[in-house]
């Protein structure tokens, strides 16, 4: 996902998860769902294995791939509050196109 996938929108840099809709040797679709957004608690809960950010580097629990799953959680967090924060209603979509190079 990390190689294939995630991407910044141009530009804001927000990270997001594109899809590959022919596979991997097809175009990169810069199309997100809604859904992509229960990633980022998915990476964050196993980067700190069910703890909270604080109480697992307090613990020394944090190896790189963990710092690494962690910053691209708190990427696809803040991309997805960016979501509901621009519409009028707070309501953000089910689907969002990204402007990319």
């Amino acid at each position: 996902v990390r190689h294939r996938l995630v991407q910044k929108s141009v530009p804001n840099e927000l990270v997001f998860v594109g899809e590959l809709p022919s596979g991997p040797n097809g175009g990169f679709n810069p199309k997100m769902d809604h859904l992509v957004c229960f990633l980022s608690g998915t990476l964050a809960l196993g980067a700190t294995k069910g703890l909270t950010k604080k109480q697992a580097m307090e613990n020394n629990m944090l190896n790189f791939k963990d710092l690494e799953n962690l910053k691209l959680a708190e990427d696809l967090a803040k991309t997805c509050f960016e979501m509901y924060s621009v519409t009028s209603t707070g309501l953000a979509p089910e689907i969002a196109y990204f402007h990319t190079k």
